[in-house]
C-alpha cells in the first residue's frame, strides 16, 4: 500500500494561555480543512488501525532518546566506542527578570561557521579537565562526550526533554539524580565562560540574541524505537538516528511533496521544527509554515489520492490525535467540510476524553 504519513505535532494544540486567539484560526486553510473533515479520526482511546504507525515525534519530545544514536548517525568522533556516553548540549538563550531564570529557546539562534568553532573550543576548555568534550552541529544543537572508561560518565540522572523545558524557570529544569550535582557544577561553570565569551561579545555588539546556556537532555538508558517503514524524512537528526538504527536510509525533510518520495508501502514524514516554533513563541514563524504546508503539500497531496497516485494519507497532530484518509473518503458527502473552528474544538474536546 502506497501509505504517506504526515507527522506535524503541534498543529492544531489548544493556546496554553487561556484567552488568548488560536494561531491557527484566521489563517486560510482549505485544503487542510478538506482532509480533517472527510478523514476518519483515529485517538489512543480506541483500537488504532494497523494503517498508522505510532508517532515517531514522541520520542524526542517525551525525552526518550540515547544521544549516542544521533552522535553516530552524524558520525562525531568516538561515536561508535562503547567507552563513551552521550548526551545533548544545545545552545540556548535564557531570559533573566527579577524573581528568576528562564529558558528562552533556540530557534531564533545563530552561529557562524567560524562562531561555531570558537564555541566548541572555548568550550571545551572548560570540558577537557573533566574528561568530556564537547560538539556544535549548529546554533540549535550540540553534544558531550564523556568518558565512561574512566569512570568519569556521571550517567547517573535524569533530565527533562528541550521541548518540555522552554519557558521554564531554569530551576524547575535542572538535571536530577545521584550525579546531578556534577551537571549543575558543570553548567555554572559554563554559564560563567559564557556569559563574557567572544561570541556573545560579538553578537552582543552587532545585536544579535546570545548563546548564554548550554542545555544538557537525553537518556542514557533509552530503548531504541522500533521503526517499520519504507523511507523516513525529518529536520531533526534524532528522528532520523533513529530511523538509522533501524536500518533505514533516513533522509533530511524535503520543502514539498513530489512523488519520488512514494514507496511500494509507508514513507513517513516528521517536521519537529513546527512545534518548537510555536512552544517556543514564534507564532509569525509558524503560521508561515503552516500557510506552506497548505501550498507544498496538502494540495498535492489530495490530489495525490484522487489521481490513485497514492492509497492513503495519515496525519499526525499529537500521540492522541491521528487522521487517515483514502480517495473514496474524500466523496463522502455526508461527511460535511468544517471551518478551522469547529476542527479545533472537535481535536481538543476529544483529546480531553
Amino acid at each position: 500500500m502506497r501509505h504517506i504519513i504526515l507527522e506535524l505535532p503541534s498543529l492544531l494544540d489548544a493556546v496554553e494561555i487561556p484567552g488568548t486567539r488560536n494561531p491557527v484560526q484566521g489563517l486560510d486553510l482549505p485544503y487542510l480543512c478538506l482532509i480533517l473533515s472527510k478523514a476518519e479520526r483515529l485517538t489512543q482511546s480506541k483500537p488504532v488501525s494497523p494503517l498508522v504507525v505510532k508517532p515517531i515525534s514522541s520520542f524526542e519530545l517525551e525525552g526518550e532518546i540515547n544521544a549516542a544514536w544521533s552522535a553516530q548517525y552524524l558520525n562525531l568522533d568516538g561515536a561508535n566506542n562503547d567507552d563513551y556516553c552521550w548526551y545533548r548540549a544545545d545552545p540556548m538563550e535564557l531570559q533573566p527578570d527579577r524573581i528568576a531564570v528562564y529558558l528562552t529557546g533556540n530557534r531564533h539562534l545563530s552561529l557562524s561557521s567560524d562562531e561555531k568553532d570558537e564555541l566548541e573550543q572555548g568550550v571545551n576548555t572548560i570540558c577537557d579537565a573533566l574528561g568530556a568534550r564537547f560538539f556544535v552541529v549548529s546554533a540549535q544543537e550540540g553534544y558531550i562526550r564523556l568518558d565512561n572508561a574512566q569512570g568519569r560518565a556521571h550517567c547517573e540522572v535524569e533530565f527533562i526533554a528541550a521541548i518540555k523545558a522552554l519557558g521554564k524557570d531554569q530551576l524547575e529544569t535542572f538535571p536530577r539524580g545521584k550525579d546531578s550535582t556534577f551537571w549543575k557544577q558543570l553548567l555554572t561553570e559554563l554559564q560563567m565562560y559564557l556569559h563574557g565569551s567572544p561570541v556573545n561579545t560579538q553578537h552582543s555588539k552587532k545585536g544579535i540574541a546570545l548563546i548564554n546556556s548550554l542545555y544538557f537532555w537525553g537518556c542514557k538508558k533509552a530503548p531504541l524505537p522500533q521503526i517499520q517503514l519504507d523511507s523516513l524524512f525529518s529536520n531533526s537528526n534524532v528522528i532520523k538516528s533513529c530511523g538509522f538504527k533501524n536500518g533505514l536510509e533516513a533522509q533530511n525533510l524535503p520543502d514539498s511533496w513530489s512523488m519520488k518520495y512514494v514507496s511500494e508501502n509507508s514513507s513517513q514524514f516528521v517536521d519537529m521544527e513546527l512545534i518548537w516554533l510555536r512552544k517556543q513563541g514564534l507564532i509569525s514563524a509558524w503560521q508561515q509554515q503552516v500557510i506552506h504546508y497548505e501550498k507544498y503539500w496538502f494540495s498535492p497531496l489530495i490530489q495525490a489520492l484522487k489521481k490513485h497516485q497514492i492509497e492513503r494519507l495519515s496525519l499526525i497532530l499529537s500521540s492522541e490525535v491521528i487522521y487517515t484518509l483514502t480517495a473514496s473518503d474524500l466523496k463522502k458527502i455526508w461527511r460535511r467540510k468544517k471551518s478551522i473552528s469547529e476542527l479545533l474544538t472537535l481535536t481538543q474536546s476529544k483529546a480531553k476524553k
